[in-house]
Order: structure tokens, then C-alpha cells, then sequence
């Protein structure tokens, strides 16, 4: 079996696996956030595919916490609160 074989719901779930273990692994050298921006901000785009809009918020909420001043976590925010 190969990837393309592999049900999409599956590899969903292998994806969110891997970002959560992100979230909570030791950050990168360069960072000073103390947690995975990228990784939160991937798992907003992932529950939204999945049509989880309130845990995509959560995560939203938690990297403009992290970072306010990342644009990308901004510019989602306007995307989905329009503010």
C-alpha cells in the first residue's frame, strides 16, 4: 500500500498527530516563542478542513497569544472573525 492508497481521513489524522507532538516538542533554535507557531497555525487550517471552526479558534486564539504581531495568525483572524 502507498500513500495514494491510504484514505484521505486517515492521513488527516496522521497530520494532526504529528502537529500536536510539534506543539509540545522542544522548540527550534531560532525560536523564542516556547511553542510550535506553525505548527498551531497548520493545526488552525487542519480543523477547518475537518469542520472544526471552534478548536480552529482555540489555536487561532492560542498563536495570537503566543505571537500578535505574526501576520499570518492575523490575517486568518480577519479571515474568519472579519476583524
Amino acid at each position: 500500500m502507498n500513500q495514494y492508497e491510504i484514505p484521505t481521513i486517515f492521513r488527516q489524522l496522521l497530520a494532526e498527530e504529528c502537529l500536536q507532538r510539534a506543539l509540545t516538542a522542544r522548540k527550534c533554535d531560532y525560536c523564542t516563542h516556547g511553542y510550535c507557531i506553525d505548527a498551531c497555525f497548520e493545526m488552525i487550517y487542519l480543523c477547518l478542513l475537518t469542520g472544526r471552526r471552534e478548536e480552529a479558534l482555540e489555536y487561532l486564539r492560542k498563536g495570537i497569544e503566543v505571537d500578535p504581531i505574526d501576520t499570518d495568525f492575523r490575517n486568518m483572524k480577519e479571515r474568519l472573525l472579519g476583524k
